[in-house]
């Protein structure tokens, strides 16, 4: 119910039967929230099976999703490919006769079976799943926009309260909101950074390179310097994003700002100029370019 980590648990039976063991009167609660279903009245109020039943089972459906997502990284080695279709396919036997559609949906995104994958997520979704879930779904099918504003700030908020820091982020990448999630991504790793080993710590940083973070990030300042008219931080935005094309076409179409632009340095239109011959095939212009910029460098003072 409180869903913190490593906190002591025991099995409540929500009848309060001792003797009825069946899987659905159990509910895991920690001491605490067990000593609630037992207190009546005050701020400790007693919660009751119905309330049990609803955080189990809201838990319960967030932990399928999350295992069943992980169907696709199942197996290695030699045989992976035969082991994986193996168990993707009993799996899916398994949850489609327990009627099981969010585990399904989250099995056949790993098979790479769209079509079903989208046609189990309407039946989920049909069926009544939590704000959580329902974000799970839409970002597994990439249409996180379809979701209600309303569930979004829900689930942002939830997020936040619990320091889910990563899950965070990704809902604000996956919303486009690059500046958002990288600001998230290292709030969350500067809380934990006195605790983290060096490796893990790096494999964080390596998972925020991996992302769509960065590229969204230069892709926003692209078109902010487009607006603003600045030819040379779309230049360097192209050059991060590596788009050559666009690059090239961008400083041929832009060459006779390059004299002209009293905001443009030195090193800047020798930059510029470089690019320029590069595009034409222009080899000698190229290492012309590429000369003047080597002695600007050379020769700038680079504490002023």
């Amino acid at each position: 119910m409180c869903r913190e980590p490593g906190k002591p648990i025991q099995i409540h039976h929500i009848d309060e039967d001792p003797t009825n063991h069946d899987p659905t009167n159990l509910a895991v609660l920690c001491l605490g929230c067990h000593e609630s279903t037992q207190t009546k009245g005050g701020f400790s109020r007693r919660l009751d099976g119905d309330q049990v039943c609803l955080y189990r089972d809201s838990w319960n459906q967030t932990v399928a999703a999350r295992r069943s997502s992980s169907v696709q990284e199942r197996g290695s080695g030699h045989t992976s490919g035969i082991y994986d279709a193996e168990l993707a396919t009993s799996l899916v036997e398994i949850n489609r006769e327990a009627g099981n559609w969010v585990n399904l949906s989250f099995l056949y995104h790993g098979i790479g079976n769209q079509d079903l994958r989208d046609k189990a997520v309407d039946t989920a979704i049909a069926a009544g799943v939590t704000n959580e879930v329902l974000v799970m779904l839409r970002r597994l099918q990439g249409r996180i926009a379809e979701v209600p504003p309303t569930v979004i700030e829900e689930e942002l908020a939830r997020l936040e309260e619990s320091g889910e820091y990563r899950g965070l982020a990704v809902v604000h990448e996956d919303l486009g909101q690059y500046r958002e999630a990288a600001q998230v991504y290292l709030r969350g790793l500067a809380a934990d950074l006195a605790d983290l080993k060096d490796f893990t710590l790096a494999h964080h940083l390596k998972e925020l390179v991996e992302t769509e973070v960065i590229p969204g990030l230069f892709v926003q300042a692209l078109q902010q310097a487009a607006d603003a008219d600045d030819l040379w931080w779309q230049v360097r935005a192209l050059e991060e994003l590596g788009w050559t094309t666009e690059l090239e076409a961008l400083v041929l179409d832009s060459e006779y700002q390059v004299d002209s632009d009293p905001e443009l340095g030195d090193g800047q239109r020798a930059h510029l100029r470089m690019i320029a011959a590069q595009a034409r095939g222009d080899e000698e212009g190229f290492r012309g370019a590429r000369g003047d910029l080597e002695l600007i460098e050379a020769t700038t003072d680079w504490n002023t």
